[in-house]
C-alpha cells in the first residue's frame, strides 16, 4: 500500500479489552461532538522530559465561536504496517510511526498548545461525523495559527554536519559559518556541506508528501506555514528559498506547489484548474480526489460531500456542480464537458471502471417523471448538459445485427446490396469500408460490440426554434413521419431483438454528398432518419431523434450511441483529422445536443 495514501480513511480507534467476567469490551476515547454548533476536537500533547517517554494526549472539544488558538498538522500517515500506541484520554490508541514521531516533536513545542490532527481529532469510524468535519476542513486550516508541515525523521541522517542550519532561517550564508574539522580548508568544508545539502534537497523534493492530494488544501488555506524535517524548523518562505538554491530540477515537488500558491487569486484555485493541475495527486480514498480540492476552490462552495455516496454519484455531483455553476467552457469547435467528464472519471474510477448495469438497461417506452424537458433558452438546469456536436449525417439504413452478419450469408448479401444502392456515386470507398466493417465484426464477440453501442436513452429532451437551426430544419423536413412531440412521452422504439447485439447502419448525407464516414455500428434504438452527431471529446457518436414539436419548435432526444467504422480501430484516423474535415470549406454541420450526466458517462466508457 502506498505510503502517501489519503488520510481521510477509517483507522482502528477501538481497543479491545476484557472486563471482570472475561467478556470482550470495546473502548474508544471519543465522545460525540455537538451537532447543533460548529465545533471540533483538538489534541493537547502532554510535555515530557525524555524523547522516549510515552506519548500522552488529551482530547479537547472547542466551538469555533470560542476562537480557539491552535496549530494544525499536515503530514503523511505512512506505512500502515508500522503502528505504535499512544495514550489518548486514558485509552490505548493506535497511530502510525510517522504520526508518533510528529507527536514526539510537537509535545515540547509550546506549553498548552492545542493541535488539530485529522487522524485523532476525527472519529474515523463515524461516517456522519467524518462528513460534517470534512465540510469544516478548509476553515480549520485557514483558522490555524500555524500549519505545521511534518516531513519526518529520516532527514536526521543529514543533519550531523548541518547542525548550524537550524539557526539560519534565511539559509543564504550559513555554509561559511560552519565549524568544520581543521583537516579541511574552508573551501573544502564549504564544498562538503554544499554537497550534503544538495543530497538532502534531492530527497526533500522527491518526498512522497508532495504527491498527496490533501496537502493542496492544507497548505493552500494556511495563513502561516512552518516546515519541520528531522531536527530542523523553517518558515515556508525560507524552506522554498533553500530548496530553490539547491534545486536543478525546475519546478518539482514543493516548488510546483509554491508557484500555485502565488497564483492562488489569479486563477490557480478555481475548481476546474485544481482538477487539472492535480490530476496525478495521490490518495487512497477515491472520493477524496474531488473532496480534497473542493474546500480550496474559490468557486467550490455548496458542493455536496458525502462519503456514503457511490463513486458514480460523486462523478455525477461533480459534473452537475460544474454545469450548474457555469464552469465548463466552450471554444469555437467544442465544449470541454467530455474532457472534464473523462478526467473526473479516471480519477474516481480509473480506466478499468465500466458503466453501472442500471445505466445500460434497455429503454422502456413509459412515462418518466424524471425526464427533463429543456427549452430553447439557455439552460439553467444543472442536469441538462449542452454540448456542441457535428452532424455526420442521418441514418439511411439500419442493417442486420452483428450476430446475423456472422451466421447468415444471406444477410451479408442483403447488406452488400444496400451499400451498393446507397452509395452508387461512391461505391469503391463504400465497398472497402463495408469489407473492413464486416471483417471487424467477424473477429469480435457480439457482446464486445454491443458494449460499444449503448442503448441508453437520455433523460433530457430539448426544444429549440426550428428556424434558428437550418440544419435541423433540413433533416426534419426529410423525416416528417418521425414525431416525438413534446406532448407525448411515449417514443417509438425499434422492435429489434437486440439484447447483446450491435446493428449495422449507413450514414446518408444528401446535404454534402460524399462524406468520409459512411457506416458503422449502433444500438437497437437507432431508426432510419435519426441523426449521427459527433463530439470531439469522444470517439462515440450520439443517435439523435428529431420530432416536429409544436409552434415552430424542433424536439430532440438522444437514443443511444453509435460508432463509425474508423472508430472501431480499423484505421489510424484521429479526432483532429476528422475535425479538420468537418471544419473544411462547406463541410461544417454544427448543432448542439443536450443530455444528462448518465449519457455523458456512457459515451466515455
Amino acid at each position: 500500500m502506498a505510503a502517501n495514501e489519503s488520510r481521510r480513511r477509517a483507522d482502528p480507534a477501538l481497543v479491545a479489552s476484557k472486563n471482570g467476567e472475561g467478556s470482550i469490551v470495546l473502548k474508544h476515547p471519543y465522545h460525540p461532538l455537538e451537532q447543533n454548533i460548529d465545533c471540533t476536537r483538538f489534541v493537547k500533547i502532554e510535555p515530557a522530559e525524555n524523547d522516549e517517554d510515552p506519548i500522552v494526549c488529551t482530547l479537547v472539544h472547542k466551538a469555533f465561536s470560542e476562537r480557539p488558538k491552535f496549530e494544525a498538522l499536515s503530514y503523511m500517515w505512512g506505512d500502515e504496517s508500522i503502528e505504535e500506541s499512544i495514550l489518548l484520554d486514558g485509552v490505548e490508541f493506535g497511530v502510525r510511526r510517522n504520526l508518533r514521531d510528529a507527536l514526539g516533536r510537537l509535545r515540547n513545542r509550546a506549553p498548552d498548545m492545542l493541535f488539530w490532527i485529522d487522524a485523532i481529532s476525527i472519529n474515523q469510524q463515524d461516517i456522519p461525523e467524518r462528513n460534517r468535519q470534512l465540510c469544516m476542513m478548509s476553515h480549520i486550516y485557514f483558522r490555524a495559527s500555524t500549519v505545521v508541515i511534518w516531513l519526518g525523521n529520516r532527514y536526521l541522517k543529514y543533519q550531523g554536519q548541518l547542525s548550524e542550519l537550524k539557526s539560519h532561517q534565511s539559509c543564504a550564508h550559513f555554509s561559511a559559518d560552519l565549524d568544520v574539522e581543521s583537516t579541511h580548508t574552508k573551501e573544502e568544508a564549504a564544498t562538503i556541506v554544499h554537497d550534503q545539502e544538495r543530497e538532502m534537497v534531492r530527497e526533500l523534493i522527491a518526498d512522497g508528501y508532495w504527491n498527496r492530494l490533501w496537502i493542496v488544501q492544507e497548505i493552500g488555506r494556511a495563513e502561516k506555514k512552518q516546515v519541520c524535517f528531522g531536527d530542523l524548523d523553517m518558515t515556508w518562505d525560507s524552506f522554498i528559498r533553500f530548496i530553490t538554491m539547491h534545486s536543478d530540477r525546475g519546478s518539482g515537488g514543493p516548488l510546483k506547489l509554491a508557484k500555485q500558491l502565488i497564483e492562488k487569486h489569479i486563477g490557480a484555485h478555481t475548481f476546474r484548474r485544481l482538477l487539472e493541475d492535480h490530476r496525478h495527486a495521490e490518495c487512497k480514498e477515491p472520493r477524496d480526489t474531488i473532496y480534497g480540492l473542493v474546500g480550496l476552490a474559490v468557486d467550490g462552495h455548496g458542493f455536496p460531500m458525502d462519503y456514503n455516496k457511490s463513486l458514480m454519484e460523486v462523478w455525477t455531483d461533480t459534473m452537475e456542480f460544474m454545469n450548474g455553476h457555469g464552469l465548463f467552457q466552450e471554444s469555437k469547435q467544442e465544449s470541454d464537458i467530455m474532457y472534464f467528464g473523462s478526467l473526473v472519471k479516471s480519477r474516481l474510477m480509473n480506466t478499468q471502471f465500466t458503466p453501472l448495469q442500471q445505466l445500460l438497461l434497455p429503454y422502456k417506452a413509459e412515462d418518466d417523471s424524471n425526464l427533463i424537458i429543456d427549452g430553447p433558452q439557455p439552460s439553467i438546469n444543472p442536469k441538462a448538459f449542452k454540448i456542441k456536436a457535428y452532424v455526420l449525417g442521418s441514418i439511411g439504413v439500419v442493417g442486420p445485427s452483428s450476430a446475423e452478419i456472422a451466421s447468415s450469408l444471406r444477410k451479408v448479401d442483403q447488406w452488400t446490396q444496400q451499400v451498393q444502392k446507397g452509395f452508387k456515386n461512391d461505391i469503391n470507398s463504400a465497398s472497402l469500408e463495408s469489407d473492413r466493417l464486416i471483417s471487424k465484426i467477424l473477429n469480435s464477440k457480439d457482446t464486445d460490440l454491443a458494449r460499444l453501442c449503448s442503448s441508453h436513452v437520455s433523460g433530457v429532451r430539448w426544444d429549440r426554434f426550428s428556424y434558428e437551426d437550418s440544419l435541423l430544419s433540413y433533416y426534419l423536413d426529410r423525416n416528417k413521419t418521425i414525431d416525438i412531440g413534446q406532448q407525448s412521452l411515449a417514443v417509438t422504439i425499434n422492435n429489434h431483438n437486440a439484447t447483446g447485439n450491435a446493428y449495422l447502419y449507413q450514414i446518408h448525407n444528401n446535404r454534402l454528398g460524399s462524406v468520409p464516414w459512411k457506416m458503422g455500428i449502433t444500438s437497437a434504438q437507432a431508426q432510419p432518419g435519426d441523426l449521427i452527431c459527433w463530439d470531439m471529446g469522444t470517439n462515440k457518436a450520439f443517435v439523435v431523434r428529431l420530432g416536429g414539436g409544436v409552434k415552430g419548435f424542433t424536439t430532440s432526444q438522444i437514443f443511444g450511441t453509435a460508432l463509425a467504422t474508423n472508430d472501431l480501430g480499423l484505421s489510424e484516423v484521429d479526432r483532429r483529422t476528422r475535425s479538420n474535415w468537418i471544419w473544411g470549406e462547406g463541410n461544417r454541420q454544427t448543432t448542439y445536443l443536450k443530455m444528462d450526466a448518465a449519457t455523458i458517462f456512457i459515451a466515455l466508457s
